[in-house]
């Protein structure tokens, strides 16, 4: 139940904050479509939290799937845009950030990593007994979470640069966030009934919306 009300309070205060961010930009730039994107993204994963908590809050498990995998798996396609015109600004910006063709090899190995590392819980999950909506969602959240990663580390390289300032504050916070989000997913994922596993899931949720809303929260200050 803590765990939920903190959940939903990070997400509401990251959203907020990112969409804050979005109206310091220009309309047409990809600053604005970024932070809007981030702050969409997170606004739906709210929405499937909110859901949740009717469960949690009085100390129920939740059923699995419910109406809230709806808006978390259509979270995934704002929070990817998020990042790839996050990407587009600071290449529109005149940073020195990797050529096209670098972009595609980076790319490609870090989802080869991403696979690589995720391929036990993938497999698990694929080979798990059941059949239907959890089974295909039990798949689907470490692949979705693939996608995310590349761009995440992607804009994580173009700002390695300026790690020292205020710039490399914000995505430090950002990036840990998703990886946070990643890990967290991939141990909901694990078809295992080890009695830790919940626990520090729910811990990792809990780690990634609170850097994402820091992350937010950084360049609210650094507009300020």
């Amino acid at each position: 139940a803590y765990g939920s009300l903190v959940k939903m309070a990070f997400q509401l205060l990251a959203a907020l904050w990112a969409w804050a961010n979005a109206a310091s930009f220009p309309p047409s730039s990809a600053s604005r479509r970024a932070w809007r994107g981030l702050g969409l993204g997170l606004a739906l994963v709210f929405v499937g939290q909110a859901w949740l908590a009717r469960y949690q809050l009085p100390g129920q498990t939740a059923p699995f799937p419910t109406w809230a995998d709806v808006a978390f798996v259509a979270a995934y396609l704002p929070l990817i845009g998020a990042l790839v015109s996050f990407l587009s600004a600071y290449k529109s910006a005149g940073f020195p950030v990797a050529a096209r063709g670098r972009d595609v090899v980076v790319t490609t190995l870090i989802l080869a990593a991403g696979v690589t590392a995720a391929w036990p819980v993938l497999r698990a999950a694929v080979l798990a007994p059941g059949a239907g909506l959890a089974h295909g969602l039990g798949i689907a959240y470490p692949a979705l979470d693939l996608l995310l990663l590349a761009p995440a580390l992607l804009v994580l390289l173009a700002v390695l640069p300026f790690r020292q300032g205020a710039v490399g504050r914000i995505w430090l916070a950002i990036i840990t966030g998703f990886a946070a989000w990643v890990a967290a997913d991939l141990l909901f994922a694990w078809p295992s009934t080890a009695a830790w596993i919940g626990p520090v899931s729910n811990a990792c949720y809990v780690l990634a919306y609170g850097f994402l809303a820091l992350g937010a929260r950084y360049q609210r200050r650094l507009l300020a």
